[in-house]
């Protein structure tokens, strides 16, 4: 038996990297970094103009030879492998005793019972290591695979480390162990228990005080029976101090760029870039914040707040397609988890439903569904009327 797979989907976990941007000599920005909302020039939709400061964000660009997702613009992570959840973990982390256990990993405590990829029981041999920083080790891991940036701390210096509430910062291996470090990294991705032994031979242990709860995702099978990929995928943020050197695997992942929502957005819209659905959701919602303290005042304040795992809905109507979301008026009250259903077909137009649905929590395609031509940009929108559960943020269109 395996940790992390189910009979319809695999457990995975990624990590949102953010960074405050530094505005170089010459750029005008305003004063404590908020933004004035305009309208954008090819929407009636509310948008925030990008600034000179701001928080970025790092996005990967997966392989054209990728069986899932190929050439689509996604943050660091993968799946969860049972390594990532080993017993030699709590020897790492000094937290043998159970006294040491509520001390370490006390802080993923929340208010009411979390999502199922955290609070569902596993095997004995998996159970020792909360699931909670079992999947914060996935993010941590696979972020160092996919990105060579590693988010650690010296073990030495484990004491009573609680919930990070300031921005961290990358481990440091120096120029001189550069090399070094390179071949850990190698090591890790043909072999994930190599992790294990990074941490053990520097006596570092994975930054999981970092990584706060931001949401999880669950791919929909869309009522197409040919399609075996699916993931339950929490997405954790870490805000960075400095922004750390960042190297592509050049295997699975060709390219990186960190940048704003606001950009990542606008060359989405350009087809400059294609960002997957929960990266471009996810966009959206963090334009509700100018700078990165930000984002860490509201992450001190969920602090406690469970996640809620969203699967989309998908509904072909006469003239676009809808991807319903939880809180939507037509989203259904028993989703159909396992995707054994056909997809959902309407006969109204999208002016149609949108009378009989005031509660509008959805992504909407309009027609071309399929583009025509290389390059050409999606049309694609996130309407959002509804207040997210667990006092998170809805996004900002």
């Amino acid at each position: 038996m395996c940790a992390a797979v189910l009979k319809h989907w695999r457990e995975a976990a990624s990590a949102i990297l953010v960074h405050q941007r530094r505005p170089t000599i010459g750029q005008n920005f305003q004063k404590n970094g908020v933004n004035p909302k305009t309208k954008s020039p090819d929407t009636e939709q509310t948008t925030v103009a990008p600034v000179a400061g701001g928080l970025e964000m790092l996005v990967m660009k997966r392989s054209s030879r990728s069986s899932y997702m190929p050439e689509l613009y996604v943050f660091p992570g993968g799946t969860a492998d049972d390594a990532d959840f080993s017993r030699e973990w709590m020897g790492i982390f000094r937290a043998e005793t159970p006294e040491k256990k509520e001390e370490r990993f006390g802080f993923v405590k929340t208010k009411s019972e979390n999502v199922p990829m955290f609070s569902r029981q596993r095997d004995a041999k998996f159970s020792s290591i909360p699931s909670e920083i079992a999947f914060r080790i996935c993010a941590l891991r696979e972020t160092f695979e996919e990105s060579g940036v590693l988010i650690a701390r010296k073990g030495e210096s484990l004491c009573s480390y609680k919930q990070n509430l300031s921005p961290c910062e990358a481990f440091n291996f120096g120029q001189d162990h550069a090399s070094e470090l390179e071949e850990w990294r190698q090591k890790v991705t043909s072999e994930p228990t190599q992790f294990l032994q990074l941490c053990k031979k520097y006596d570092i242990v994975p930054d999981v005080w970092s990584m706060f709860d931001w949401s999880d995702w669950l791919t929909p099978k869309f009522g197409d029976p040919l399609s075996t990929k699916r993931f339950d995928s929490a997405f954790f943020i870490c805000c960075l101090e400095e922004k750390p050197h960042v190297a592509e695997d050049a295997s699975e992942l060709v390219h990186f760029q960190w940048s704003t929502p606001q950009e990542m957005i606008r060359e989405n819209r350009q087809g400059k870039i294609h960002l997957a659905p929960p990266q471009f959701y996810e966009a959206h919602r963090l334009l509700n914040f100018a700078s990165a303290d930000d984002l860490m005042n509201f992450l001190r304040q969920r602090v406690g707040q469970p996640m809620e795992r969203w699967m989309p809905v998908r509904v072909q109507c006469a003239d676009a397609v809808l991807f319903l979301f939880p809180g939507d008026s037509l989203y259904p009250s028993e989703p159909d988890i396992d995707g054994v259903k056909p997809a959902l077909v309407m006969d109204k137009t999208l002016e149609e439903l949108e009378a009989i649905s005031p509660k509008r929590h959805r992504g909407v395609q309009l027609p071309p569904f399929q583009d025509s031509k290389p390059g050409s940009p999606p049309k694609f929108t996130v309407e959002c009327n509804v207040q997210p559960r667990f006092g998170h943020v809805k996004p900002v269109l």
